[in-house]
């Protein structure tokens, strides 16, 4: 095995092949070394589907982070956005492909909502050189809940007043459905 610490070099990315010398004879080692950036973790987003699971009380929630290279990636944790004395919780993740294939485009990790409170936590992404990257998440308070259903209304009227019994009400923006307007 091979050792390189990159650490006060500055080498570009690419593909580089060694060469040494053997008893004062140079010879050219078979195959080739790849050198590559760490990932730019400040692009990374929750996925949308993602992000819609992240409901409190929901138990253990599929996570998925996309947009940048997760290859270095080493270290996963959650923590609440505005305690800054909490301890951050380790999360395991998974990553596209087998460690060792090379760039790695997607994150997955577990999150369980069901002792999280709704507001915003960061998830702490640490990558083998030691730099932390913080992404943003929020945790949503529980869908609002209907009661009364099914609702009914009166056929040929053009206005009518229909009450809502349930929690969470007050979470709703807005109401659609066929043939009718709401206010």
């Amino acid at each position: 095995t091979l050792s390189l610490d990159l650490t006060k070099a500055k080498i570009p990315p690419g593909e580089y092949h060694l060469a040494a010398k053997w008893d004062w004879s140079p010879f050219q080692v078979a195959g080739s070394v790849h050198v590559h950036n760490f990932g730019d973790l400040a692009v990374v987003k929750v996925t949308p589907d993602s992000a819609d699971r992240l409901v409190e009380g929901s138990g253990p929630v599929s996570v998925e982070l996309a947009g940048a290279d997760f290859e270095f990636v080493k270290k996963l944790a959650i923590v609440k956005a505005d305690n800054h004395d909490a301890t951050a919780k380790n999360l395991s993740f998974t990553l596209s492909q087998r460690e060792g294939n090379g760039e790695q485009r997607r994150l997955q990790t577990e999150v369980d909502t069901t002792a999280l409170g709704p507001g915003s936590y960061l998830l702490m992404l640490t990558q083998s050189n030691g730099a932390i990257q913080d992404i943003l998440i929020t945790i949503h308070p529980p869908n609002p809940k209907i009661d009364n259903l099914p609702l009914r209304a009166n056929l040929g009227e053009t206005q009518q007043t229909i009450t809502l019994h349930g929690t969470g009400l007050d979470r709703i923006e807005g109401i659609t459905s066929k043939g009718a307007q709401w206010e």
